[in-house]
């Protein structure tokens, strides 16, 4: 019997970028909760701006999600401005329409600043 084994190779290492290829094993594979862990950790240790939850204005919602669904998601997605650029006088728009695909896939290229 094997034993669980993670692999990493490091593809590109400069001041502002870190890339890694993480791999498990075959018989093993890699767990969600590995890669889980390593998101956890990165988010907590490398400063990132992001929405406030209590400035979020859900103006129209026709989706069959609620806005704490969609305002939770919002708030996960890292802005990336510098820390000494912030101010209280940013406004993100954010306008999207679904009329032709079930699912609509909406990131951060999709806001208006």
């Amino acid at each position: 019997m094997s034993k669980f084994t993670v692999e990493y190779n490091e593809q590109k290492n400069t001041d502002s970028i870190l890339e890694f290829e993480i791999k498990g094993n075959l018989e093993y594979g890699l767990d969600k909760t590995i890669m889980n862990s390593i998101r956890h950790v990165l988010m907590k240790n490398i400063n990132t701006v992001g929405f406030d939850a209590k400035k979020i204005d859900m103006i129209i919602n026709e989706t069959p999600l609620n806005n704490e669904y969609i305002t939770d998601r919002i708030m996960s997605i890292p802005l990336y401005i510098n820390n000494n650029d912030i101010n209280e006088n940013y406004l993100f728009k954010l306008d999207v329409i679904n009329n032709d695909e079930y699912i609509k896939k909406v990131t951060v290229n999709d806001f208006n600043i």
